[in-house]
């Protein structure tokens, strides 16, 4: 049966929680032992399945291909967990540091202590999880990289950025998937740190506040995102060379003369909203926030999508052949 809690001495409210058996020591271990036995089970699967391939690449002379391949995955996998575990932690462990308090929940003070607790392992349980996701990622990209790594010099330059073509072939399959790696674990580690902070002020009884100390954080993160996106549209300008939108493969009158300098300036504009995202470390505004990728999001949708949408639609089909005529030329090579 509940009481009231307004009157003065009053008992707190009762709460499911207040009945919290606390001795979880038994059932942790169980735990510990249950995600042990899957572990180990997973790593015995994943060699049972290496020393199958091994004995198959080693019949066909190709042991030493695979072990270079699994090198590299090996390596690529350490290197991607490693990065984000670090620059995960490393967020979740300052708005921690930033909400340090005591939880005010109307139950037991041992139950706020264990829900205090919960919050810690749990944020470091996810650190962890998501560090495999986004390593096995990049394991699994190995091939792009092993190009990278072995790419030589085809000789012939691009006609419009003046490149090598394997550039194409080689370097910007990888700098575009680390760009969208990256940009994923920014916007995770974003989305992780603002969810800590909204459970933090919730268990703490206290409203949702954005403090100096939150507002630098998210402000670069916020910064780095914006940055992660110039970069992802100026490799874009790149990708015209493969563009698939005009009458044949490649770059063609709209992708010249529409989207690339639409992307250039996603590109600018991108830089300049995660200065003013940054800038926010002095004016405490989270307005600043959101009016930044407002501005930024406005212009994509009318310069990467309405604007060359309506080029192609109003200026080359009318006149197509003669539009498009000097990009599909055939240029011979020696």
């Amino acid at each position: 049966m509940s009481t009231d809690n307004q009157g003065n001495g009053s008992p707190p409210v009762d709460s499911p929680l207040t009945q919290i058996n606390l001795q979880f020591g038994p059932l942790f271990k169980w735990a510990i032992v249950i995600v042990s036995l899957l572990i180990i089970f997973v790593i015995l699967s994943f060699a049972r399945s290496i020393y199958t391939d091994m004995l198959w690449y080693d019949q066909l002379g190709y042991k030493p291909i695979l072990l270079r391949i699994l090198t590299t995955r090996l390596w690529l996998f350490l290197a991607g967990t490693g990065l984000f575990a670090i620059l995960m932690g490393s967020s979740l462990f300052t708005i921690l540091k930033i909400n340090q308090g005591n939880y005010n929940l109307q139950v037991s003070p041992d139950v706020n202590i264990l829900l205090k607790r919960l919050v810690f392992w749990g944020s470091i349980a996810a650190t962890i999880l998501l560090a495999l996701i986004f390593g096995s990622i990049m394991s699994n990209r190995w091939e792009i990289f092993l190009k990278l790594f072995n790419g030589v010099s085809f000789g012939i330059l691009d006609p419009i950025y003046s490149k090598d073509v394997s550039f194409y072939v080689f370097s910007m399959p990888a700098l575009k998937f680390v760009q969208g790696w990256l940009l994923g674990l920014s916007i995770v580690i974003l989305l992780a740190t603002a969810l800590l902070h909204f459970i933090n002020c919730n268990l703490q009884g206290v409203r949702l506040k954005f403090g100096t100390a939150t507002t630098i954080q998210l402000s670069v993160i916020g910064s780095i995102i914006m940055g992660l996106f110039a970069w992802g549209h100026w490799i874009d300008r790149w990708g015209l060379l493969l563009s698939e939108h005009g009458a044949v493969f490649g770059a063609a009158y709209t992708d010249i003369h529409a989207r690339q300098p639409a992307l250039t300036g996603l590109a600018i504009i991108a830089i300049i909203t995660g200065s003013i995202i940054l800038a926010n470390i002095y004016f405490r505004n989270v307005r600043l926030l959101i009016g930044g990728i407002v501005l930024w999001v406005a212009v994509s949708i009318i310069g990467a999508n309405v604007v060359p949408v309506s080029i192609q639609q109003f200026s080359v089909n009318p006149n197509e052949f003669q539009k498009e005529k000097p990009y599909i030329q055939t240029v011979s090579y020696t």
